[in-house]
């Protein structure tokens, strides 16, 4: 019989070693709820929000409204403070057209107001 030699130096260059990742931890509901939604509202109406006015991110902020409590009246309202160029029209087109996305949530406002 022969017996082949293991090298440990060889052995050991080649072992992988296990890597794991670290958790991922996730706002509580808590943390989203510290803000009143006049306290929002407030923070929209402050006209720094112009950014908002885009496709996706106005029609993420209506579902966010949405599911906060907020109203389309008050969406309505916070238009002109947080877009460029979007309408009424157009304000009530995206809070129809966008509270399909049940996902989005009240976190997703207090992400787009930097809260």
């Amino acid at each position: 019989m022969f017996r082949y030699a293991v090298d440990p130096v060889k052995v050991l260059q080649y072992y992988r070693e296990k890597t794991e990742l670290p958790e991922i931890t996730y706002e509580s509901d808590a943390d989203t709820n510290s803000l009143s939604l006049n306290e929002i509202k407030s923070i929209l109406l402050s006209g720094q929000y112009k950014h908002l006015g885009t496709h996706d991110s106005y029609g993420r902020l209506a579902r966010a409204m949405k599911a906060a409590g907020f109203t389309e009246a008050d969406f309505i309202q916070v238009t002109p403070f947080v877009s460029k160029s979007k309408t009424t029209k157009q304000a009530k087109d995206y809070w129809k057209k966008w509270s399909k996305y049940n996902k989005i949530g009240r976190g997703t406002l207090m992400y787009l107001i930097g809260q």
